[in-house]
């Protein structure tokens, strides 16, 4: 360094960037040790006393050799600005944080209280006993009144991907079954729609082997409510009644017939 008076002016920029960072710091802890613990506040007092006596001594240079020459006065003016912005700075964090004017602190102990994963946000700065005294006096009062469910709209809006998927899922309430009529090709068809799969049982002649059976028939007999046509029976030289139908039948979990059997019992 060229003289004592350029000495001076480095030694109280560099105190007041101390002062001030370990000013924050010491003032955080002792509002929260979450973010900083006991002995590093102690460190930070103690860097701030020492800082303030090398403030001192640059002050004590700076005036007592004052008419020699220093540093440029744009090199002098950078760092004076850089210096009182981050004076500005650390002041406006810590009187957010803990001025006398309390909206901050309590959208901040509110907001990230009101969290799973950012409460630390608040807890860094604050001790347990400030943020519950601000969220106790921060809730909402509703004068003792109970909420009414029965406000609430529960209406759902369901889309459908086209007009059958519509007429499939749109039902009475507790039916079983639908039977939906629309037109292919200018005929007209029908669409039997069954909700619950438990319902459904294969039923087949009573006359099995010697005869087949009206399907009204047979839903009559056998108290079925919608009934569908199940398939084919062997019919050689279109002569037979359909007592032996084509396939295998399983009812109530039981194999009814069988190809093969119905193959045999035409060869014998």
């Amino acid at each position: 360094m060229k003289n004592a008076k350029q000495k001076g002016l480095v030694l109280i920029w560099i105190s007041l960037f101390i002062i001030l960072t370990f000013l924050v710091f010491f003032i955080i802890g002792t509002n929260s040790t979450l973010l900083v613990n006991h002995i590093f506040k102690n460190i930070s007092l103690i860097l701030i006393i020492l800082s303030i006596i090398s403030l001192g001594i640059g002050i004590f240079l700076l005036v007592k050799h004052k008419k020699r020459k220093g540093l440029t006065q744009k090199v002098t003016w950078i760092f004076s600005s850089l210096i009182g912005l981050y004076i500005i700075g650390c002041i406006t964090f810590l009187v957010l944080l803990y001025g006398p004017n309390e909206n901050f602190k309590n959208w901040l102990i509110t907001t990230a209280m009101a969290t799973m994963n950012h409460q630390h946000y608040c807890k860094w700065f604050y001790s347990d006993e400030v943020i519950s005294k601000v969220l106790d006096n921060n809730y909402i009062d509703d004068g003792g009144r109970q909420t009414d469910p029965s406000l609430i709209d529960h209406t759902e809006t369901i889309n459908y991907a086209n007009e059958y998927e519509r007429e499939i899922l749109e039902r009475e309430e507790g039916a079983l079954y639908k039977v939906i009529n629309f037109e292919v090709n200018g005929s007209k068809a029908y669409l039997g729609v069954v909700y619950d799969a438990s319902k459904i049982k294969v039923g087949y002649s009573k006359w099995l082997g010697r005869s087949g059976q009206y399907i009204y028939d047979m839903a009559k007999e056998q108290g079925s409510v919608l009934t569908i046509n199940g398939g084919g029976f062997f019919d050689p030289g279109h002569n037979t009644k359909g007592e032996n139908p084509v396939g295998v039948t399983i009812s109530n979990g039981k194999i009814i017939t069988g190809e093969k059997v119905v193959v045999e019992k035409l060869k014998n």
